[in-house]
């Protein structure tokens, strides 16, 4: 019988904790998608493209045009899986090299805007790791500069990681 009760308050003191650690493994795969949004970022808007005018003038620097949720449902306490070719839909994603091929706790969406030194985007990922409606959110901000060089944050942004 004391083996008993001492093995439910082990429950009662470990499960809690154990959970808080599963959700924050899940955070993982924002901070790693977010991580290649921002790199692949910077070498689309450093690669040379070129315009369709005559003698092909290189364009100016911009990053690829906004994209919003994808998808567009956040994914509740459960992993998503995403029909297929819904990445190869949309041009930024393409642009970008991103598509989610495994099921996934997140919903991706990208902004930008302007061009040439001064132009922004940010990489954000949201989530609903247990079904509450409050949503974790990661971005990473990024900005061109004179040198065409991209200048971010220097990490993540987190609101409500574990929410």
């Amino acid at each position: 019988m004391i083996v008993v009760a001492i093995m439910g308050i082990l429950a009662a003191v470990a499960i809690p904790s154990m959970l808080r650690f599963v959700r924050r493994a899940k955070t993982a795969e924002a901070v790693d998608k977010i991580a290649y949004l921002y790199r692949m970022s910077s070498a689309y808007v450093t690669g040379d493209r070129f315009g369709r005018g005559v003698g092909g003038a290189t364009s100016a620097p911009q990053f690829p045009v906004s994209q919003g949720l994808t998808p567009m449902a956040v994914p509740a306490a459960t992993k998503v899986v995403d029909p297929p070719g819904m990445w190869d839909a949309s041009p930024t994603w393409l642009s970008l090299s991103f598509a989610i091929a495994d099921p996934h706790y997140y919903s991706y969406e990208y902004v930008s805007m302007g061009t040439g030194a001064g132009a922004l985007f940010t990489a954000r990922a949201q989530g609903d790791l247990d079904g509450d409606t409050n949503l974790s959110t990661f971005e990473r901000v990024g900005s061109l500069n004179a040198q065409r060089e991209v200048q971010g944050s220097p990490g993540v942004f987190i609101q409500m990681e574990l929410e």
